[in-house]
């Protein structure tokens, strides 16, 4: 999208109209917390395909784009995968929302034992040439994502828990239905333990 300067929506299977898509830009209100919902008024829309061409596009406007392609998604009752850093509660009120309408829904969460660990692989990414994110922001990020974990995993139908701490990624546990909690490995993560172990209650079966 940013090399292009403008993204097919067609290309996904969302039908939909300028005004459904200006609306929503004008409405979110993350694009206001950064003072961007100005720029809805210099977006364009023919025939399935939004440009950007007026307007400076990152990161923020890729983010509200991709949530409205959800959010289509899960009322044409379209399968779909999506990658998030989850770290705001919206995330898990989505996996909520897709289970209320009747999708079933798997989360594949992936985490290290330090954040610095993170802030190490995204400068290595930088000296490749990738983008920065924020020493701050990425330990933010870090402990916020996994403090929701807890809550998310309660409306995944399987949940498959990975530390990504070393080279080799290790399968640490399978969660279904919210009930059953399978351990995948000997040695039991720090954060996996405060964040999910020690939380888990598991649901009782309705039978």
């Amino acid at each position: 999208m940013r090399q292009t300067g403008s993204l097919n929506l067609s290309t996904y299977g969302v039908v939909t109209t300028a005004d459904e898509v200006f609306e929503f830009f004008r409405d979110s209100r993350f694009l206001a917390e950064k003072e961007l919902a100005g720029d809805a008024a210099r977006l364009e829309f023919t025939e399935g395909q939004l440009s950007f061409r007026s307007v400076a596009v990152n990161s923020y406007h890729a983010s509200v784009i991709v949530d409205f392609l959800r959010r289509k998604l899960l009322v044409a009752g379209t399968t779909f995968t999506f990658e998030t850093v989850m770290s705001h509660r919206s995330k898990v009120d989505f996996l909520r929302l897709a289970q209320e309408r009747g999708f079933r829904t798997y989360l594949y969460y992936v985490a290290t034992e330090d954040p610095d660990i993170n802030v190490s692989r995204v400068a290595s990414r930088v000296a490749q040439g990738g983008h920065n994110v924020d020493r701050d922001k990425i330990v933010d990020r870090y402990y916020r994502s996994l403090e929701l974990l807890a809550e998310a995993v309660q409306y995944a139908n399987r949940a498959y828990i990975f530390d990504n701490s070393s080279a080799e990624k290790v399968w640490v546990a399978e969660v279904t239905d919210n009930a059953l909690l399978s351990l995948k490995t000997d040695a039991m993560p720090r954060w996996f333990e405060t964040a999910l172990w020690d939380k888990f209650v598991p649901e009782e079966s309705g039978d």
